[in-house]
């Protein structure tokens, strides 16, 4: 905490009780900046994986860029994921675990960044 009060009518300076928290007025816009960050990149990494599900619905080519982009930037996670996650009556249910470690991940770094501020 900080020693003394705004005023600085515990023996400290009046602009040091100030300076504090102005410090502290930056770590927590940072803090809020960082967990924007994580939420907006998460969230459009979460929308390339359904969007890369529906593509098997919709029989677009994978020559496509939309579809190849997709698949470049999913199968990075999907594929060791397929080692693990077997198709069950032809159904790929990685897109869905994969959602869900997203989530969990996303989850554990933003309570870790809000440990650290």
């Amino acid at each position: 905490m900080l020693s003394g009060n705004v005023l600085g009518d515990e023996g400290g300076e009046p602009w040091e009780s100030i300076l504090a928290l102005e410090i502290r007025l930056v770590e927590v816009h940072v803090a809020a900046v960082l967990l924007r960050l994580i939420n907006v990149i998460f969230t459009f990494y979460s929308l390339a994986f359904i969007a890369r599900a529906l593509l098997s619905w919709v029989r677009i080519s994978y020559y496509h860029p939309v579809a190849r982009f997709l698949v470049q930037i999913t199968e990075p996670v999907l594929a060791p994921l397929r080692r693990y996650i077997p198709p069950i009556s032809g159904m790929d249910f990685t897109p869905m675990v994969a959602l869900l470690i997203l989530w969990f991940v996303e989850q554990l770094l933003q309570v870790l960044i809000i440990a650290l501020f």
